[in-house]
């Protein structure tokens, strides 16, 4: 059975309702796994995109852009390596030689 598999209804009688909730069942699961799909690439993007600019803060280079919102954990934290790396680069010894003398 692929995924676009979907019962042939032949009748209106009992068989052909079963056949027809087959179907709706079916069209459900695809959707469902669609927007899983979709949800997961979307988490995916973000986790790398926050990756790049902390790897980059762990080098040293505090310039990294955060570009990752929302209102979910991964928004949160993105919203928070911001403020942190915003702090850091206005105390940072190469953006302000006298703060450290």
């Amino acid at each position: 059975m692929t995924k676009s598999t979907r019962a042939q209804i032949i009748s209106a009688d009992e068989l052909g309702q079963v056949s027809a909730e087959f179907n709706r069942m079916a069209q459900a699961i695809q959707d469902a796994m669609a927007n899983e799909q979709a949800a997961s690439s979307l988490l995916r993007f973000k986790v790398d995109a926050l990756l790049g600019v902390v790897s980059k803060a762990a080098k040293g280079d505090l310039t990294g852009q955060i570009d990752v919102a929302g209102k979910d954990a991964i928004g949160q934290l993105a919203e928070a390596l911001a403020a942190c790396l915003r702090v850091s680069v206005h105390c940072s010894p190469t953006s302000s030689p006298q703060a450290f003398k």
